[in-house]
This record gives structure tokens, sequence and C-alpha cells, in this order.
């Protein structure tokens, strides 16, 4: 133990030692919370087996070197899915790597889940440290209230809903910064860039949540900002930069919806009923709906003792967070009127709200524990109890998911997976829960995508024709409607070539009965010439691709520059000092 003391005491060490302290409880927690996945088997719920058909589906087009943000030609019964072009593929980038090379498919799955997990933990542990800046057990309850709350576990463990569960990761980040930008003057304003713009990037329905809740925050703080107009232009700045950062993902996806008539352009798509009072109240693990109802006991009741506490910069953060957080716990019931609001299908379901209400109501039942007036006598006590308590419902939550064996092994092959009768016992012609999830970015038609059988038709006439990954080659002769196994979507391409030669390219619509792929031949066309359809990015996806990733270059060298410049200053100020003092000492 001396010597590992003597290791530890190098100079220069006090200053990596919080973040190792962070780094090393952050790996802890999440191995804590990710105990249910050595039961060998996953939950057959939620969007679980879409989520590993689509991982599936991406490390098959990195593998036959395909654009990951073309249309999954492998999903949607070999129809193709363009869930792609209209949401960002970032957080099934690392488990579609690990599939893409060899590891098995459920593995790469849980690796991505336990990285979720102290992902979370570390954000949350950075959010607590700052806010509440003492009492160890404080921010180690405070972390794992924010990361390991019913809802949020409900929503990885049962929905396998991994690109929610990454923007989950972000959330603490935002917070955060809330505080460093009302107490140091607009400090935090990168990590509320930065926060939101990965939120977004991960989930845009949890971001557009972020944003309002971050709008409602700066509104309580109305005064402050009118008195500091700096910290006003920090704010405006980091959201005119997060509009360039995103709008590889946003600015496409508006161009699409204006091209083509999908299931998002209706707004009778929002399938919630809210949850009810009692729902809130239900801290049984997995006695309800797969997507959790409720944030658990001691976020709902240990929070509320805050507004006995008394205190000056972090009680009102603490305080505000505690409204914010039952404000939006409100809004996932069903006395909230959703009906009301015209974005609200575009959003999908505001449950996506519970697990950001866990993080700020996390805050106040840190500040609680470290905070609250007890007698100095009975403090310590009280504060083991609560950690005590707080730590029993969350191994119970771990037991009860360890003990609630799933259906779905290792077993299992990925056709399997692909088999809606077998995994889900549905066989519903519009939703192909295995194939597409809820079917958010299919055209709004009754088109029988499982049963009918995949042919390339002129005029109605069937004709032959080969695939090859994802493009469709077929023979025809003279002028017609030729119609392709294919869903439409903006990119999609006919080409005509005669003897090799490109000839003609004619243009694709979407077919309005099926929302295939249809294309009209003007022209008369020789025996021995070949229609092609491929899929090539729309312009406006390949400008705005490159122009984000222009932007964030910029973006991160201008941090590096500057933080250096003031790295220079120091180390300028001090030589100055330092200076000084020899001189007077002289």
């Amino acid at each position: 133990m001396r010597k590992l003391r003597s290791f530890l005491s190098f100079p220069g060490f006090e200053k990596w030692k919080p973040i190792l302290e962070q780094v090393l409880f952050s790996l802890a927690a999440a191995l804590l919370l990710f105990l249910p996945a050595f039961n060998k088997t996953l939950l057959n719920r939620g969007e679980t087996v879409m989520v590993l058909n689509r991982i599936e589906a991406m490390a098959d087009a990195m593998q036959n070197h395909m654009p990951v943000h073309a249309p999954m030609s492998g999903m949607n019964f070999s129809y193709g899915y363009g869930s792609t072009l209209f949401e960002s593929p970032l957080p099934y980038y690392v488990p579609a790597m690990l599939r893409r090379y060899g590891a098995d498919l459920q593995i790469s799955f849980l690796i991505c889940i336990f990285m979720i997990f102290a992902c979370m933990v570390y954000a949350s542990y950075g959010m607590a440290r700052t806010v509440l800046r003492k009492g160890r057990i404080a921010i180690w309850i405070t972390s794992l209230l924010a990361s390991g709350s019913l809802c949020a576990y409900i929503m990885i463990f049962c929905d396998g809903d991994i690109a929610d569960g990454a923007a989950l990761c972000f959330v603490p980040m935002v917070i955060r910064s809330w505080y460093e930008m009302i107490t140091s003057k607009g400090k935090g304003w990168v990590r509320l860039l930065y926060g939101t713009a990965m939120c977004f990037l991960c989930s845009a329905a949890y971001a557009i949540f972020l944003l309002i809740l971050t709008l409602v925050f700066f509104l309580f703080h109305a005064r402050y900002l009118y008195y500091h107009r700096l910290v006003l232009g920090y704010l405006c700045f980091s959201m005119v930069v997060f509009g360039l950062l995103t709008m590889w993902v946003w600015l496409p996806q508006l161009v699409l919806l204006s091209k083509g008539d999908f299931v998002l352009n209706h707004v009778y798509t929002l399938k919630f009923s809210g949850a009810g009072l009692q729902d809130l109240l239900d801290v049984i693990p997995y006695s309800s709906d797969h997507l959790g109802k409720t944030v658990g006991l001691v976020l709902l009741i240990l929070p509320a003792f805050l507004f006995r506490c008394k205190g000056r910069t972090r009680w009102k953060f603490a305080r505000y967070s505690v409204i914010l957080g039952y404000a939006a716990l409100f809004m996932t019931t069903s006395m909230f009127p959703w009906s009301l609001v015209p974005f609200a299908p575009l959003l999908r379901d505001p449950s996506r709200l519970m697990p950001v209400a866990s993080v700020l109501l996390s805050v106040g039942a840190g500040y609680v524990i470290a905070y609250y007036p007890f007698d100095p006598k009975d403090r310590p006590f009280i504060r083991r109890c609560i950690a005590g308590v707080s730590a029993v419902i969350l191994l119970m939550m771990v037991n009860t998911r360890y003990f609630y064996i799933g259906e779905i092994t290792r077993d299992y092959t990925v056709k399997q997976f692909s088999d809606d009768a077998l995994m889900i016992g549905n066989t519903d012609s519009f939703e192909n829960r295995s194939e597409t999830g809820d079917g958010w970015y299919l055209p709004e038609t009754e088109f029988n995508y499982r049963n009918k059988k995949r042919e390339v038709t002129k005029d109605g006439k069937v004709l032959s024709y080969v695939e090859t990954d994802g493009t469709l080659v077929t023979n025809a002769a003279g002028k017609g409607v030729y119609l392709f196994p294919k869903t439409w979507y903006p990119g999609h391409a006919v080409t005509v070539r005669e003897g090799g030669k490109k000839n003609e390219v004619i243009e694709t619509e979407q077919d309005e009965a099926t929302g295939l792929v249809r294309a009209k031949a003007e022209k008369d066309l020789s025996e021995n010439a070949s229609i092609e359809l491929s899929y090539e990015k729309p312009a406006v996806l390949r400008i705005t691709e490159t122009l984000s990733i222009l932007f964030w270059i910029a973006f991160g060298l201008s941090l590096i520059m500057v933080r250096g410049l003031r790295t220079a200053s120091k180390l300028n100020s001090g030589k100055k000092k330092k200076a000084k003092a020899e001189q007077h000492t002289d």
C-alpha cells in the first residue's frame, strides 16, 4: 500500500486524480448496470430485433463497400428501408464495425450497451461534480440515479434502443453547461454546443426535447441574460453553429419529406396515449409497458425535499432543475395536451422526456444529499441511509432484470431475426417490426412487402432481372412504364445501357399505389439495351455532408487554437510575474 501511495504521489498526479477517479467509477458503475447482460439473453420487445437487423444491414453495407447513407437494401424484405436518409446512423457505427470485422451480432450489440452505460455515468459524474462541488457520496448517488434510473434502464435493456441511449449520454453534459453559463458568464457554451449537436446526431427527437427545456431554462434567467449580453451572444452563436454542424441530418430530411409521401408526412402517426399518474408510482421493474413510465421511487420523492433547503447559486440551479424535471415528467402523461402541438408527430413519443427528467431530478436529489440541513450529529448517518436505500433499489432493479430471462439467445440466426411471425408473433403488413421497426420512413401505402413476390414489371408484364449489391439489371425493348421491387427514395436512378455504354438516365418517381420505384421510358429501346436501377446520394445529401464535415473540422481546429493561445498566454503571464518577482528581490 505504501509503495502504491508513493507511486501515485509523483508530481502532477493531483491534477489527474479527479479524472482517474471519474473514469474508474464510471467503469465500475457501468459494469454494475451491465450485469443483466450476463444472463446471455435479450428481451424480445420494443425495437431490439429491429436494431439487431439494422446493425446487420449496416455491416453488410460496409462489407460490400456500399454507402452507409443509402437505403438499407437488406431490410424491409429486400425492398430497402431509408432510415439512414432521415436520421443519423452514428449510434450504429460501433456495433456495425464490430460486426463487420467478425464479432457476434449480439456481442456487438452488448458491447455498445456497455459503452453507453459507461459514457452516461461519466457525463453524469462530471455534471454532479460541477454542480454539487462537495460530498463524494452525493456525487456517486447522483451519477447512478441519472444513468441508472428505471426508465433509462428499461429503455436500453427492454426496448433495445441504442440510439436513444447514446443520445442520453449527452444530456448531463448539456445540463452542466446550463450551470456553467449562468455562473461563469458563458464559460460552458462550447459544452452546450457539442452536447446538443451530438445528442441530435444520435436522436433528433431527444435533442428537440432538450432544446425546448434549454429555452425554458434560459427564459427563467432572462433578466440575467439582459444584464450579461455576452452570455446571450454565446447562446445565440452556439445555436447557429449547432444548425451548421447538424445540417446534414435535418436539411435532407426536410427536402426528402417534401419530395415523397412518407409516413412521417402524416400527423395521425403520433401513437402515444401517455402514462397515468398511477404509472409514475409503478416502482417494480418490467411490470408495465416496455418503455417504462416512471423514473423510480427515489427520483420521485427525494428531489421534493430540496424546497426545504436554503442556498444561493447552487440551490437556485437545483431548484430550476427539479421544476423542469417534474414538468418534463408531467409532459409524459396523458394529461398533457400533445394533440395541440403541431410538430408532435415528428417527436413521435413524448416518453423520451422520461430519461431527461431523471437527469434533471437527479441534480435535486444529489443536492438534498449534499446540502440538506440535517442535524449535524445525524447528518452522516442519514446520508448513508439515503445512499444505502438508493443502492438497494438499484441492486433490486439489476437483480430483477438478471433473472428476467429473455427470449433471444445467441443461437438465433440473422434470418430468424427477420421473421416477424417468429420474433414478434405479429404479421401486420404495415409495421414489419423485425424489418423496419415502426415503418416511419416507408411510403404511406398499404403495400404488403412481406407477402408480395419481388418482380420487375413493364406495363404489368413480369421481366427477369439480376440483383447485385442492391443494383437491379433487366433487359427490355420499346417504350413502357417500369416498376422495380425497391422502395422509392430520392436518389434512385434508372440508367439505360447499350453495348456496355451509358445511353441515357431516366428519372424515377414514387408509385402512388405501391410506393415502389417507377420509371417511364419515353423512347424506343433496342433489344440489346439493358436497364439498370441503382442508388446515388441526392445532391443535397452530398453537399450538406461535405459542409458539415468542414464545419466540424473548423470547429475542432478553432477550439485547439483558442486552447493553445490561452495556454501560451498563461505561460507568458507566469514568466512575467516570475521576472517581476526576481527584479523585486534584487
